[in-house]
């Protein structure tokens, strides 16, 4: 997130049983997530904008600063995932992590969950802002890969790896959250956790 590709694309359904091992839970990612789309960092365009120095959440209290957090992780303010395998399976949790553990698992280069809140748990559905939510990966060659979101929060991008680093951004109208530096892990929610890891104040947010 300059010539524009525009690519929607929402996570591949995944039909069958047994292609995902069980209990994949989120684990810290390789890149240095410094900034948080849905966290301090963000910057708004067309709105309101938010500036550096800490996420507040309406739910659990996420006050964690860029470097860190204090949050605990909050309630589910949706439903929770319980079964299924499919573009809806397991919001919130480290895709590109738990997809590499299985040979029949599709292979996103992005992925991630989108949030109302900063501090959802695990398996907590997330949203779209009514079908609304766009997230955009603009590669280090100027290219924007523009990701749906689907009903669950999740979004993906699957194919040819993205040249990095990239910057990556939330769009919902002409509202625009984005994080403040370039990425080169696109496990979004390896970082993007409820409490925030490597930097990260927790879940990825809508504007």
């Amino acid at each position: 997130m300059v010539r524009t590709r525009y690519l929607l694309l929402s996570l591949s359904a995944v039909a069958g049983l047994g292609l995902f091992p069980t209990g994949c839970v989120a684990s810290a990612g390789t890149g240095a997530d410094t900034a948080a789309i849905g966290g301090s960092a963000a910057s708004q365009a067309g709105g309101s904008s938010t500036t550096v120095g800490g996420a507040s959440s309406a739910n659990g209290g996420q006050t964690g600063a860029v470097g860190g957090s204090t949050a605990t992780p909050g309630v589910c303010l949706s439903t929770m995932w319980t079964r299924g395998q499919s573009s809806t399976m397991r919001p919130g949790e480290a895709c590109i992590n738990c997809h590499s553990q299985s040979s029949e698992a599709p292979l996103f280069v992005i992925a991630g969950t989108v949030y109302s809140t900063g501090d959802q748990p695990n398996d907590c559905n997330g949203t779209n802002g009514n079908g609304a939510a766009v997230v955009v990966i603009t590669d280090a060659n100027g290219v924007e890969h523009r990701i749906s979101v689907n009903q669950a929060g999740n979004f993906s991008l699957a194919g040819a790896s993205i040249p990095t680093p990239f910057h990556v951004r939330v769009d919902l109208g002409t509202a625009t959250r984005a994080m403040a530096s370039a990425q080169s892990n696109g496990d979004c929610n390896s970082c993007h956790t409820p409490t925030g890891l490597n930097g990260a104040p927790g879940r990825i947010l809508l504007p």
